[in-house]
């Protein structure tokens, strides 16, 4: 029983750390509710989260790049079409969210994301913290990032 309850806290601290960094890193997207629980309704609907880890799963096996996935991309717009994904309207921030989107069903798919997904690609481009990711993941990774983002604008 104690075992459970410590999963379940741990679950639960996680997704805290989750809407927290959607309040934090995103501007706010509906004025009704929380970046964070805009978020996590749309990684609670089952149909969401698995299709996203899918995905991740595929890019991984593939060794293609997050950004770069059309199947996934054209959903998520699809989703955010349908209304059922709320989500940032600028083509980087869009593509941040999902980044973030990423990471949380794939904790709560039980999906290992660190070979598709890492935390800088949610970070915004003049965040301190990004630039701290540089020692983690190195230069031509944070760089990479930034590039791709760049092509977003264009």
């Amino acid at each position: 029983m104690m075992e459970f309850k410590d999963r379940a806290q741990q679950e639960a601290e996680e997704r805290a750390v989750i809407m927290g960094e959607a309040d934090k890193y995103f501007a706010q997207i509906d004025p009704k509710t929380s970046n964070g629980q805009l978020l996590m309704q749309a990684v609670d609907a089952p149909e969401i989260s698995q299709f996203i880890v899918q995905r991740l799963e595929s890019i991984e096996d593939s060794g293609d790049l997050f950004g770069k996935d059309e199947q996934l991309n054209t959903w998520y717009d699809q989703q955010i079409e349908a209304g059922n994904i709320k989500a940032p309207t600028s083509p980087v921030d869009k593509q941040r969210w999902l980044a973030l989107m990423g990471i949380a069903a794939s904790k709560k798919e039980g999906f290992s994301y660190g070979n598709v997904l890492i935390v800088p690609d949610y970070l915004p481009n003049d965040s301190d913290e990004l630039q701290e990711y540089e020692s983690v993941y190195g230069v031509g990774v944070i760089e990479d990032i930034l590039r791709r983002r760049e092509a977003l604008k264009k």
